[in-house]
C-alpha cells in the first residue's frame, strides 16, 4: 500500500512540473521597454498617493507605478511597450485620498487607456470628479 501511495504521489509531482501553469501568460523579456513618469491630477490639481496598475489585453497585469502625495508618477521597473488599461490601487505607503472617485479603482470603469512607446513616456493622467 505504501509503495502504491508513493507511486501516485510521484506521478502527481511530475504532472505538476510538466503541465503549464494557469493564469495570464507573462510576456517574454521584451526588446523594447517603456518607463513612465508624469503626473496624476484630479480636476487639474495634483493628487496622491496611489499606485497605478498597468493591464495588458494579452498578459494581464504587467507593471505598476507609484504616485506620491504631490501627484508625481514613477515606474520602478520597465514595462513592455503596448496599449494598457490603467487602474488605480492602494499606495505602498500612506492612505488613498478619499476625494478620488471609486470608478478609477475598478478595471471595468477606470476608462484610463494609454499607449506606451519604447523609452521614457511622460503621462499626465487627468481624473474628474
Amino acid at each position: 500500500m505504501n509503495s502504491k501511495l508513493n507511486s501516485i504521489l510521484g506521478i502527481v509531482a511530475w504532472s505538476m512540473l510538466l503541465l503549464p501553469g494557469c493564469g495570464a501568460k507573462q510576456p517574454a523579456t521584451p526588446v523594447n521597454n517603456a518607463t513612465v513618469h508624469g503626473s496624476l491630477q484630479l480636476d487639474g490639481k495634483p493628487i496622491g498617493p496611489v499606485s497605478l496598475e498597468f493591464y495588458s489585453d494579452h498578459f494581464g497585469k504587467v507593471g505598476q507605478a507609484q504616485v506620491n502625495k504631490e501627484g508625481e508618477i514613477q515606474t520602478a521597473d520597465p514595462i513592455p511597450v503596448g496599449g494598457y488599461l490603467i487602474v488605480l490601487g492602494p499606495p505602498e505607503t500612506g492612505t488613498i485620498p478619499h476625494s478620488i472617485p471609486h470608478n478609477y479603482f475598478i478595471d471595468t470603469s477606470s476608462g484610463l487607456h494609454y499607449e506606451l512607446q519604447a523609452g521614457d513616456n511622460e503621462l499626465t493622467i487627468q481624473l474628474k470628479k
